[in-house]
Formats: C-alpha cells, structure tokens, sequence
C-alpha cells in the first residue's frame, strides 16, 4: 500500500496526540529539512549553494601560450620599474653621502674624512666613475695635507722638522719671526790654505714664518677672503709651504750648483725659485689653500713689473693654468671667463679675471685638476725648465719664458691664442655676460699703475660690492 508524503510544515499536526507521537514529530522535522537540504531537494534552502559549488568545481579554461608571455612580461616589467625606483632611491642617497664628504674635504676638515670614507663604501656602486676616483683621491689624500712633522710649524721657538716635499725629505730649520715667510740662505765659509782665501764651503738655509698664524681659525680680512671663507690658518698654509718649496729646491741642488746660480743667474733664479715655491703651496696645501695660491698674487699681477720674481713666477702659473681652463671649459664648470676679450695684455687680464672670480662652489674635480696641473710641471718639467734656462711648455703647446724680454714673442702668440679661445666661449655663452649699460675693460697695467694701498685695503668690508676683489696680506697679524 502506497505511504502517503507529509509535508513538514504540518507534521506536527498530523503526529498522534500521545506524549511520544508529539516528540517523535517534533525530532523528525528538523531531519527532515536537514535531509532536502543536502540532496537539494525542492525548496530546500541549499539547492543554490549546491549548484554553485558544483559551477565551480569546473576546470578553468586554460591559459594560451600568448596569454601567458604577456602575463609574465607585465610581472617582469612590474620588477623592473620597483628594482629601478630602489636603485633611484639608493642613488639619491649616494649622491648626498658623496656631497657630504666633499663639502668636508673642500672645507678642509680632514679629520672627517676616514670616518666619511667608511659610509662611502657601501654607496660607490652607485657614483659615476669621476667620483668613484674623487672618493679615492679624497681618502688617499687627507692625511698627506697634515704630515707629524707639522708640529713643528707653530712652534714659537726655534727648532729643526723633517720635512718631505714632492716626494723628497730633507731637515728644515725653523726660526720663528715677525715676518710673513722667508727662506734665508746664509754661506758658511772657510780659509782656503793653498788659496790663502776665504771660500763658500756650505749653505745654511732657514726658513721663517708667523707660528701664531699656522691653523688659526681667525678669518681672513679681504673681499676674496669673506667670500670664500678663509681664514689666516688657510693663508698661513700656503706660506708654510711656499717657504719650504723655496727650501727643497735648495736643499736638492749641490753647494756648488747654488752658489754658481746665485752668483751668475741670480735673476732667473729667482724667478724659477718663486715660481716653484707657489707650485708646491698649490700642490701641497688643502683646497682653499690651493686657490689662496693663485688669488694671493694678484695684487702682484695687478701691479705688474716684468722684471719682479714673484710676478714673473705667478704669471708662469697663471699662463699653465688658464690655458687648461679655455681648452677644457667642461673640466672646470665653476670657473667664469670674461664677458668680453680684453684689447690690451690679454692674457695677464684674462688670468687676474679668472682669479678674481674664482667660485667658492670649487668642485672636488676641478680641485684635484689643479693640484695634478702643478703635480704634472714639477714632477715632468721641473729639471727642464732649469736646464731650458726657464722655458715652459704649456697645455696648449705655446712657450712662456720667464725673463720678460725673452718672452716678448711667445707673448704675442699667447695673447691671440687667449683671445681666440675667448671668442669662442662668448659666442657659445660659455662666457660671463654684461648686465644692460655695464661695461668691461680692464686697465693697461703696466702704464697706468694702480695705487697699490687701494689694491691691499678694502675699508674692513663696509662696501664688498666696490671693494677690490682681493685678500688682504696680514702683515701685521
């Protein structure tokens, strides 16, 4: 006999009244709800679930081979642009560490150095070759620029310092004064027996400077001075080692060789002597001292008398180092080159210019430039300018001669080289440019003389802008 279905929702209604019919009913419903709704029977509350659990139990459709290029190119892609912004990240902060360490070294604060060159390792491989190098040149150099024999320099008595210049030592005896820098050579002498005459034996050579000056904080006084911040420590560098170039070059020449060049060269020796001297202050001082070497002369530029050592020797240096300055502008980007080519003395007009506007913003690559300009003209032509009878050769192939009348026709060539380099960085715009109405023309110096106290006092800065660009000589400090 067929049974007859119940519904659920009357089955209690249908269950027998006795106590356990009630709850056999009441147990049954919830089965039975509890059983359509996992077969997904009709109006069971699962069926939907059911049916899309099994839509997706379904394989996906499978991915093509094009499909799955350009899928894996935009993930390569994706790691390319994030490897690259990190690098651009790590780079930005390589450049910062490297600006640190050169700001230090411009500075002069080279006991900062090895501590900054240790953070630089882990960022080199995030600096272009040419500060890869300056890394380097900077940690190699630091503790050259402060020998322990220097010591030796700001003692106010005497005593004798083994110094080491270009590479070669010698005892430097030190003798403090009031002076501003000496080099005294003094012959000691003996009665020659078959002669019956006195006769030069030795030299004894002393050197003298103002010891209270060596590493002095005090600033400088002088337009130049407040603009590049120096102080009389960075002027009484160079001092120190101009008068100790003067002592190498005599310290490297035989008794014999001195006195005979004293005695029959004087003049050119001289000069060649003042002109080594500020080659190894440019070479061996710190970066500000090495630009006080060239500014410090430009008083005796200005006032210029051709038959003068320091100026003949100054402008040797002067003609070496605008001639790489003009044949290489990309190499000294900070350098400022006159609006307009002088129409007398060219050169000496363009090299007091440059000088004049030396940058304080210096670069570290433009510094160790010059200083291997002068590395290169002593160590490759020191003997020979001494054996040329003072013949250089610059970096533009022309000649410069140190005694003015020998010197009269590579002047010319050098003038019209200077004027023709000029011209061309004008016309690129390369050149420092005239304001509306301003003008440009340097005077004849070796007519119209200026007044040399107007040249070494500026009024103690009260007018920067009209002062003459000029650091004042400490004399009396």
């Amino acid at each position: 006999m067929q049974q007859k279905q119940t519904d659920p929702s009357t089955a209690l209604l249908c269950a027998n009244r006795t106590p356990s019919g009630w709850l056999a009913a009441w147990l049954a419903v919830p089965a039975l709800m509890l059983t359509m709704a996992i077969v997904g029977g009709p109006g069971a509350p699962g069926g939907p679930l059911v049916a899309q659990a099994v839509q997706d139990a379904e394989p996906e459709k499978e991915e093509t081979e094009e499909e799955r290029r350009e899928r894996m190119k935009r993930l390569a892609e994706e790691r390319r642009k994030a490897a690259e912004a990190e690098r651009e990240k790590a780079a930005v902060v390589a450049v910062e560490a490297y600006d640190k360490m050169a700001r230090a070294y411009l500075d002069g604060e080279m006991d900062q150095i090895a501590e900054l060159n240790k953070e630089m390792r882990r960022h080199t491989r995030y600096l272009s070759r040419e500060q890869r190098e300056a890394v380097k040149h900077m940690a190699r150099k630091a503790p050259e620029y402060r020998p322990k024999w220097w010591k030796g320099t700001k003692k106010e008595e005497e005593n004798s310092f083994k110094a080491e210049i270009w590479g070669f030592d010698f005892w430097a005896n030190y003798v403090p004064t009031k002076e501003l820098g000496l080099q005294a050579v003094f012959p000691k002498e003996e009665f020659n027996r078959r002669t019956g005459e006195m006769e030069i034996v030795d030299l004894i050579v002393l050197v003298t400077w103002k010891p209270l000056m060596v590493d002095s904080p005090k600033p400088a006084e002088g337009r130049l001075a407040r603009e590049h911040g120096y102080t009389l420590g960075d002027i009484a560098e160079i001092i120190v080692w101009h008068e100790l170039g003067h002592n190498y070059i005599t310290e490297s020449a035989t008794t014999a060789q001195n006195i005979d060049a004293y005695q029959n060269h004087g003049k050119l020796y001289s000069k060649l002597h003042e002109y080594f001297a500020d080659m190894t202050a440019i070479y061996h001082s710190k970066p500000k001292g090495r630009r006080i070497a060239l500014q410090f002369r430009l008083d005796g530029l200005d006032y210029y008398m051709p038959d003068q050592e320091h100026c003949r020797g100054s402008h040797g240096i002067g003609s070496i180092v605008i001639a790489d300055m003009l044949a290489n502008p990309d190499a000294w980007p900070s350098v400022h080159f006159p609006p307009a080519v002088p129409e007398q003395q060219v050169e000496v007009n363009t090299i007091i210019y440059i000088y004049e506007n030396l940058s304080p913003e210096f670069t570290v690559e433009e510094d160790m430039r010059l200083q291997q300009l002068a590395y290169d003209y002593i160590k490759k032509q020191g003997v020979k300018t001494f054996k040329t009878r003072g013949e250089l050769t610059l970096p533009n192939k022309l000649k410069y001669r140190f005694t003015f009348s020998e010197d009269r026709e590579n002047q010319e060539q050098r003038d019209k080289w200077v004027a023709d380099k000029l011209k061309e960085l004008i016309s690129e715009g390369r050149a420092d440019k005239l304001e509306e109405g301003e003008t440009y023309e340097p005077p004849e110096r070796t007519h119209t003389r200026r007044d040399r106290f107007t040249i070494r006092f500026d009024n103690d800065g009260e007018d920067d802008e009209n002062a003459p660009k000029r650091i004042e000589i400490p004399w009396d400090q």
